[in-house]
């Protein structure tokens, strides 16, 4: 799609992308040189390119001239790799690929646009479950990390308050209350931790999106989406984690004897 100039239109016209155009300060009617099949040469451009509503294609740079021109600056021996056809209002895709296949060589495929969108999108797919297999790893090792690292914190917090604690068993909280006092606490701060980290991960997003495509990659300007099932878990693993992470801190926490509170206090006062 041409976004500003026009199609190329001789042997020195060349159209680029916009995000290329955009990256390296190029405008319509400078010089650009471009190494290809037969060597570097120079050519004017005429005309900025975009995909639908990015300026960009995947990260790549694309240049376009004319058929003659594309065929020698390539060198193509005379052969064509693909043709795309639009077709006119109300004309059938069936119809048309029906008869195209008729008229072509048996070598040659015709397929629709629903289905190279589909193979594209399979390529994508499993290009996307290796990043998507890796990232679950690491969330998996974080989460891991996270356990000790909630354990420890709240070990550490209830050992500086060991005189409060001790204080409410000596007025007749039972162990079980106490108990159920540090776990409803570590379950408050979870939630709110786990709020706070679901609209973290959706400013992180957007930021990744923004970086690569500042860096040419074209990700399509859509809106992000966030599925009811990917709060939901995000929740249940933030508070099961913590809950399990809490466990062994609350049952110490339950075992402080009252007498503990008329214990003196220690004289560091560091935090």
């Amino acid at each position: 799609m041409i976004r500003s100039g026009r199609l190329p239109a001789g042997p020195d016209d060349v159209v680029i992308d916009q995000a290329t155009a955009d990256q390296h300060g190029i405008a319509i009617g400078d010089q650009v040189e471009i190494a290809a099949a037969r060597g570097v040469a120079t050519y004017t451009v005429v005309g900025l390119s975009g995909l639908g509503n990015a300026d960009g294609f995947g990260g790549a740079t694309v240049v376009a001239w004319d058929l003659p021109t594309a065929m020698d600056v390539l060198e193509t021996d005379g052969m064509i790799d693909g043709v795309d056809i639009v077709l006119a209002d109300g004309a059938s895709a069936e119809e048309v690929t029906t008869w195209l296949q008729s008229v072509i060589a048996p070598t040659m495929e015709v397929v629709t646009g629903e289905q190279l969108a589909e193979e594209t999108k399979d390529a994508v797919g499993t290009i996307i479950g290796y990043i998507q297999s890796g990232l679950l790893a690491f969330a998996f090792i974080t989460l891991f990390v996270a356990t000790f690292i909630i354990n420890n914190t709240f070990a550490i917090t209830i050992g500086q308050r060991m005189r409060e604690l001790a204080l409410l068993r000596a007025i007749g909280a039972s162990g079980k209350q106490v108990k159920r006092l540090i776990v409803r606490e570590a379950m408050i701060l979870a939630a709110i931790a786990s709020v706070i980290g679901i609209a973290a991960g959706f400013g992180v997003s957007r930021l990744l999106i923004w970086i690569f495509n500042r860096a040419g990659a074209g990700f399509p300007g859509t809106e992000s989406i966030i599925k009811p099932r990917t709060v939901i878990i995000a929740l249940a693993v933030g508070l099961g984690v913590t809950f399990a992470s809490v466990i062994v801190p609350s049952r110490k926490a339950a075992k402080i004897p009252p007498v503990a509170a008329m214990r003196a206090r220690s004289s560091d006062s560091r935090r």
